[in-house]
């Protein structure tokens, strides 16, 4: 039988968020809480890791959840909720009904093969070919490097003053137009890496790089392969 074409992960944690709005729990909207080591919901006292946010987008993609944005407190929140698809997927185990599944056609889009962001943060590696999958295509490119910035950022936010977030966001805003150009500029990518990294000078610290270079590493492979090669 057909199905959703979502990781386990995926489906787990729809199957909890869901289990726990039934038993009053949680409360819609849903509230993700990012942290630099791991990530959790409100109300479900369990680690969901650190690609929370990419999973909750693979979720919206599906259909099975809905998003939208809280600027509470001068912040940017994205705050969700499981729609009726979702509620009906977790009841029949992510079994798609027929005649959605008669709806579904292949998308060439969708077959390319991306980044495996939880590998490279377990093990900080991507081969060759993912990479090039991911460069060639800008429109995958964009959501990957989307992903990994607002996970950047909502690592390092608590960590840092609102001055220097305020400057930290506009350089990831840099590296981000960097990356998504068709040649960036080496030169310019140094400078970013080494100032978001926090190890741009004598200076830097290291606690806060620990933190995000689980974010900035897939970036900077990402970069790389885009870097025109000299003849």
């Amino acid at each position: 039988m057909p199905v959703y074409n979502l990781t386990n992960t995926q489906k787990r944690i729809l199957a909890l968020i869901v289990k726990h709005i039934n038993a009053g729990k949680v409360i819609e909207p849903i509230r993700p809480i990012i942290r630099s080591e791991s990530c959790s919901i409100e109300g479900i006292e369990q680690s969901f890791g650190r690609n929370l946010v990419w999973d909750l987008e693979a979720l919206c993609e599906a259909k099975l959840m809905d998003q939208r944005y809280s600027r509470a407190s001068n912040k940017s929140r994205r705050l969700y909720t499981v729609t009726k698809a979702g509620h009906k997927a977790v009841a029949n185990k992510f079994i798609l009904p027929k005649e959605d599944a008669e709806e579904v056609e292949p998308d060439e889009s969708e077959k390319i093969k991306t980044i495996n962001i939880e590998k490279i943060q377990a093990i900080w590696f991507a081969s060759p070919d993912e990479i090039t999958q991911t460069t060639n295509n800008p429109s995958v490119t964009k959501k990957t490097v989307d992903a990994l910035t607002e996970q950047l950022l909502n690592a390092i936010e608590p960590e840092i003053s609102s001055y220097k977030l305020a400057t930290y966001k506009r350089n990831l805003q840099d590296l981000k137009t960097q990356i998504n150009s068709q040649s960036p500029s080496q030169l310019t990518l140094q400078k970013l890496f080494g100032y978001l990294s926090f190890m741009e000078n004598l200076e830097g610290s290291i606690p806060l790089a620990s933190i995000v270079w689980p974010y900035l590493y897939p970036l900077l492979l990402i970069a790389k392969a885009k870097i025109p090669q000299e003849s």
